[in-house]
């Protein structure tokens, strides 16, 4: 894989880590009903976190010798499908259960990839970094929110 296509596929998991980030602070703002103030900050603190991966990837992006790409344009880049409306304690695991698993089919596809590239010190700081971020996205989505499921 060249330099070029792997700088925009790590570029391609910041817009994803955007995306899912923008539809977890939807559903932060409009969530509606029964433990609102525990879902409220779950919600707030999954933002916080997607957000900060998402940064860190376009940094590495930029590393690897691109212009971090803006992030407005990131659900068109990777033809996202953003969630609407409000959620409620019943939807709302549902709805993240969804963002997760895509969030880690992108993750585990980056860190395939990383896996395959060439001898390069970058790689190697990108691999450690995928390898915790996946342990962390992984425990999330099958740990957490699958005990949130009614």
């Amino acid at each position: 894989m060249s330099q070029e296509v792997f700088s925009n596929a790590v570029a391609q998991l910041g817009d994803c880590f955007t995306c899912v980030a923008g539809d977890v602070h939807t559903m932060h703002l409009n969530f509606k009903g029964a433990e609102f103030d525990t879902w409220h900050k779950l919600l707030g603190d999954l933002y916080k976190e997607l957000r900060e991966d998402a940064d860190a990837l376009y940094e590495w992006a930029v590393a690897y010798g691109i212009n971090a790409p803006n992030p407005n344009g990131a659900a068109a880049r990777i033809e996202f499908q953003s969630t609407e409306g409000a959620c409620d304690n019943t939807s709302a695991p549902y709805v993240l259960d969804v963002l997760l698993k895509q969030l880690l089919e992108y993750i585990v596809l980056m860190y395939c990839a990383a896996n395959r590239a060439e001898n390069d010190p970058l790689v190697y700081g990108l691999q450690d970094w995928l390898s915790g971020c996946l342990q962390r996205w992984t425990k999330q989505a099958h740990y957490f929110n699958g005990r949130r499921m009614p």
